[in-house]
């Protein structure tokens, strides 16, 4: 059982680390920044013509490079790749507490650290540089379009967890991590917002884990809040990956075992 100063420890050593990397986190943020920017000005052009509301599509372009960069799903799987490269895995697989719970724990802290040092300062930059209005009011609504913006979080991870896995056969995951993000694009609508796809293709996209992560949290900030059903989208889909990702941690442990690592 975890004890809060358990996760405390954890937590406030991932955001120790984080801290180190001024560099990246400098790149990180330049990088959104320009990324917003270019969003901006195609959206403002696109503007000029009547396809939909252009006003509400720049708006959520926007939020979506700020809310993925939270999303743990790539530095969780070359987190666990470069465990099994350098062999480290093999002792963090033994510790007290379970492997997965130290991974998520992690992950928390680099949350918090890319929450409060890139997040907000860069959705305060948004709002200032491009003026973008939030449609979301409401007590009801904000509450939902954050449980559901936690709840793709967990998603994220447990997609992330997979993915790293695979490393215990392929020892590195960089593939893997390229075709999420190329998913996360085309069926996450991390993006351009899903309503814009031929129906068909939002048909499709539905039925996707990406769909649940991203669009589904940003489609509730950007309109009136998140509803039941597509919360429960987000909570069938965690169920369905806890004993996917506990299978497949449990094959690959018995491999390394039968290998005497």
């Amino acid at each position: 059982m975890l004890t809060v100063s358990q996760i405390h420890a954890v937590v406030r050593t991932k955001v120790q680390q984080q801290s180190f990397y001024k560099f990246n986190l400098v790149m990180k943020i330049i990088g959104a920044l320009f990324s917003a920017t270019i969003q901006y000005f195609i959206w403002k052009s696109v503007s000029q013509t009547d396809y939909g509301n252009t006003e509400t599509i720049s708006t959520y372009a926007i939020l979506a490079t700020v809310y993925n960069l939270l999303l743990p799903a790539p530095s969780v799987a070359n987190s666990i790749s470069q465990m099994v490269l350098s062999g480290d895995i093999s002792y963090q697989i033994i510790r007290p507490l379970s492997f997965m719970a130290l991974t998520f724990l992690s992950q928390l802290g680099q949350l918090l650290f890319n929450l409060v040092i890139i997040a907000l300062p860069l959705s305060v930059a948004y709002f200032g540089l491009f003026h973008i209005v939030v449609g979301v009011n409401g007590f009801v609504a904000i509450l939902s379009s954050i449980f559901s913006a936690a709840l793709g979080f967990i998603l994220s991870f447990q997609i992330g967890y997979l993915i790293g896995l695979v490393a215990f056969l392929t020892n590195r995951v960089g593939g893997f991590v390229s075709l999420y993000n190329g998913l996360m694009i085309i069926f996450g609508g991390a993006v351009l917002p899903v309503t814009i796809y031929p129906e068909v293709l939002q048909t499709i996209v539905s039925y996707t884990p990406f769909y649940a992560i991203l669009y589904i949290p940003l489609s509730g900030v950007t309109g009136s809040g998140v509803s039941p059903l597509m919360i429960l989208t987000q909570v069938m889909w965690i169920l369905i990956l806890i004993p996917i990702t506990k299978y497949m941690f449990n094959t690959y442990l018995e491999k390394i075992s039968i290998a005497g690592g």
